[in-house]
């Protein structure tokens, strides 16, 4: 859930920090303002969504959490891989793309553990059989 929030409050500075970007940045991104601005838009209500779906313990709303992390994740490399026009930038592609699969596999097990042993403890027998 901590994770889910973080990517709200990231996608919310963002979008504050794309409306007060100035002409002299604007002319020097590759990304369009108008894109960019819509993608913070879309990411942060998409993780509002999936932060009030885990406040309200939903049944599916870790795996809803787990698939907006990886569309996160692909929209990130993409966006990287097709707007970065420095030499830096494209150098952070291949970490940017080892460091979120292993993300999202820890988070993958992590859910499978969770769901394995919550059936488990549903499933616990506590009186002693004869």
């Amino acid at each position: 859930m901590a994770l889910v929030g973080l990517f709200l409050l990231i996608q919310l500075g963002g979008l504050a920090r794309s409306i007060q970007l100035s002409q002299i940045t604007l002319t020097a991104l590759s990304i369009p303002q108008p894109l960019l601005f819509a993608s913070y838009i879309v990411w942060a209500g998409a993780f509002s969504w999936g932060l009030l779906s885990l406040l309200k313990g939903a049944d599916y709303a870790k795996r809803r959490a787990l698939w907006l992390i990886f569309g996160f994740l692909v929209y990130s490399t993409l966006r990287l891989g097709l707007f970065a026009r420095a030499e830096y930038d494209r150098q952070r592609l291949p970490f940017l793309i080892v460091g979120g699969l292993t993300t999202l596999i820890i988070l993958a097990i992590g859910y499978r553990l969770m769901r394995k042993y919550k059936k488990e403890l549903l499933t616990y027998d506590s009186k002693p059989s004869n």
